[in-house]
């Protein structure tokens, strides 16, 4: 009895597989797109840890200048209106942290799914082209 290929694991692999040049340039450009995903998403820690590390510093300053204008304060009501002004000055920095942390996980969001879009599109495409194809030799089946 003579096998059928129809039924061959390894035939039906090979003809679901695009041919080499095909996948060679699929796996470059996918390969591609997540680097420069990586690539964007440590641009964006970078610039949020540099923030961070400045807020800090001014914060670190500016609680210096705060103590040294309580110690040098003629009343109490003087002392309190300079740490007023300080817990205020310290309130907005942990807004701009917040503010910078949700910018940058919306960047890294946005430059994780790129790959995972062009990846969709592609095989959209893919898809559809093949769907075209199939198309009339259907319809001609049918004639």
């Amino acid at each position: 009895m003579k096998e059928s290929s129809a039924f061959d694991p390894f035939a039906i692999m090979q003809r679901g597989l695009p041919p080499a040049s095909a996948m060679t340039a699929l796996i470059r450009q996918n390969a591609g797109s997540v680097l420069n995903a990586q690539d964007k998403i440590l641009d964006n820690m970078q610039q949020f840890a540099n923030g961070w590390f400045e807020r800090r510093h001014s914060g670190t300053r500016e609680s210096l200048a705060c103590a040294r204008q309580m110690c040098d304060a003629e009343t109490p009501f003087d002392a309190m209106r300079e740490y007023q002004k300080w817990a205020i000055g310290s309130f907005e920095r942990v807004m701009r942290d917040g503010a910078a942390m949700q910018k940058h996980m919306i960047d890294a969001g946005r430059a994780g799914a790129e790959p995972l879009v062009q990846a969709a599109e592609t095989v959209r495409s893919e898809a559809a082209a093949v769907e075209s194809e199939q198309r009339p030799q259907s319809r001609a089946r049918a004639a």
